[in-house]
């Protein structure tokens, strides 16, 4: 049976010139939590946006570190078709991989022109707001997360040289015309090279641990994380490592004052061979 439910209308939202009540709101903004981004194993949180939000296209890179394209409004050729990343008020360009997944608390897609106003020409294809969480007043409190998971790909049926001589020999055979095969004579291989199994991990581990410290006084509030992520290529080469760490800190001298301090460095590595399996199916 279905019930009202009016906590929902109450419910904050952040759009690009302040936040307002979900009752108030006529623009067109999707809410992603910060507990549904990591439900994915992923180095990026794009990735994490996939089927949670109702009209935008999330399109992996394919291999890992790459930045998965983002679409919101559809493929443009004004100043491209990724969205404009903000995050805690602060735009950042196209790229967010310096955030750990668990630093975020919430996602605003911003999809209509009226919301993303503030930011001009570059929301032309949307915007995305990150709110990262923040310290509380109160006592210290430490949290750990750690998962793990496995990325496969389906074999495909791939032809052996017998079945690709027959099918090479019948497509002349369907023109009337002579083929054009030579047999080489006795083959050293004559089942042919699997290529597949040649260059294709049967599983690509994929790791993600984080620990989180946060807390703060009346005056003083901080938040602090270091992350490690790690995925493997599901092809005998690639990979991406990365560390995250981020300080957010907030003195508040008075009413009126306020001063705090966001940094986030980061620490990658990563293997972008060219992707040699596709030469090596073509």
């Amino acid at each position: 049976m279905l019930k009202e439910s009016s906590e929902l209308l109450d419910e904050v939202v952040v759009i690009g010139y302040g936040a307002v009540r979900k009752s108030d709101l006529t623009s067109s903004i999707s809410t992603v939590k910060g507990e549904e981004i990591t439900e994915l194993v992923t180095g990026n949180a794009m990735d994490a946006l996939q089927g949670k939000v109702n009209g935008v296209q999330v399109i992996s890179g394919g291999g890992p570190g790459v930045i998965p394209k983002v679409l919101i409004r559809g493929v443009t050729t004004v100043n491209g078709s990724n969205p404009l990343y903000v995050v805690d008020g602060m735009p950042v360009g196209d790229n967010i991989n310096f955030l750990n997944n668990n630093d975020i608390a919430s996602m605003e897609v911003l999809k209509d022109a009226s919301a993303a106003a503030i930011y001009g020409t570059r929301a032309s294809n949307g915007v995305i707001l990150i709110t990262t969480k923040k310290g509380k007043q109160g006592k210290t409190n430490i949290s750990f997360s750690a998962s793990a998971g496995f990325q496969t790909l389906a074999k495909p049926d791939i032809a052996g040289i017998t079945e690709y001589k027959e099918v090479f020999n019948k497509r002349y055979e369907n023109d009337d015309r002579q083929s054009i095969w030579k047999d080489t004579g006795t083959l050293t291989n004559p089942n042919g090279t699997d290529w597949w199994d040649e260059v294709v991990n049967k599983t690509a581990l994929v790791q993600n641990y984080s620990i989180n410290v946060s807390g703060g006084s009346e005056k003083l509030v901080y938040n602090f994380s270091l992350g490690y992520f790690r995925n493997d290529s599901q092809y005998d080469y690639g990979y991406w490592d990365k560390i995250n760490t981020r300080l957010n800190t907030e003195y508040t001298f008075n009413k009126y004052v306020k001063l705090g301090v966001d940094i986030a460095p980061r620490v990658e590595s990563w293997d972008d061979t060219p992707n040699l399996f596709s030469a090596a199916m073509s």
